[in-house]
């Protein structure tokens, strides 16, 4: 049973009907709680306690399990069931700061220090890491779109957006992000539609033009009653559609059959 799922089902399902994205994050520079939040409006649902306190890094497989890794804490965590279990340790790493994406069968890890990037890909299995490659650009965030493309921003010294060469970690720039108050932690995520998202610790949603690197904003993050959140590092999209959207899909058409018959 995934536990998180079953909290957020009713605002899953209606997000999806009315064509907003659903993104996941942790606040794990506040409670280390788990957040399902509709990226369009910024309405967070608090799904609960993640037992890892270093939980930066955030993902999705191709089955809809979901993972966390440390930045400076060398863990790699399973959390599609709260409050989570340690897969294993990763061994040492570069940097304080995770990104975290699986694409093709393959879990990658960009974990940033100033000055520095490493890409790592991790065993599912054991949370051992591998080393592929370093450049000279920071980045703790890391998302990839459904033809291999994979990017990053550097909020901490360029306020940019720059592409990932997933089989030696270079990364060339792309464009500025424009964030201006570029003091945020980055977490960032493709949707179904291939649109970059990206979530800022200070609590705040923004879409990214790929080409351009510019950031737009779209929301600010509150809770359920209005009040303000922050404190986010990673952001994952989940790619399989849950149960309860596919039955509220299914509803809804059965619904709109009935008035046609009417």
């Amino acid at each position: 049973m995934r536990t998180f799922v079953i909290v957020g089902i009713s605002a899953f399902a209606a997000s999806a009907l009315a064509g907003d994205v659903i993104g996941y994050s942790i606040n794990t520079n506040a409670n280390d709680h788990l957040w399902e939040i509709n990226l369009n409006t910024g309405v967070a649902t608090d799904l609960g306690k993640v037992a890892f306190s270093d939980g930066e890094g955030l993902t999705f497989d191709d089955s809809g399990n979901l993972y966390t890794i440390g930045g400076s804490t060398d863990e790699f965590w399973d959390i599609t069931v709260l409050p989570g279990s340690l897969v294993g340790a990763t061994g040492d790493r570069d940097g304080s700061g995770a990104g975290l994406e699986f694409y093709n069968g393959t879990m990658y890890n960009l974990n940033g220090a100033e000055g520095i990037s490493s890409l790592y890909t991790i065993n599912v299995g054991t949370g051992a890491a591998t080393l592929v490659g370093s450049s000279t650009i920071f980045g703790d965030n890391l998302a990839v779109d459904s033809a291999g493309n994979a990017y990053s921003a550097d909020w901490m010294f360029r306020d940019a957006l720059y592409s990932v060469d997933l089989a030696d970690g270079s990364q060339s720039l792309i464009g500025g992000l424009n964030l201006g108050d570029v003091a945020q932690e980055v977490g960032s995520a493709f949707d179904a539609t291939d649109q970059l998202w990206m979530i800022v610790s200070g609590g705040r949603t923004y879409t990214v033009d790929t080409t351009t690197g510019e950031a737009t904003f779209v929301a600010n993050i509150v809770d359920v009653t209005g009040a303000p959140l922050f404190g986010f590092e990673g952001l994952a999209i989940n790619p399989v559609p849950e149960p309860a959207t596919m039955a509220a899909l299914t509803l809804g058409m059965g619904i709109l059959a009935i008035r046609r018959r009417r």
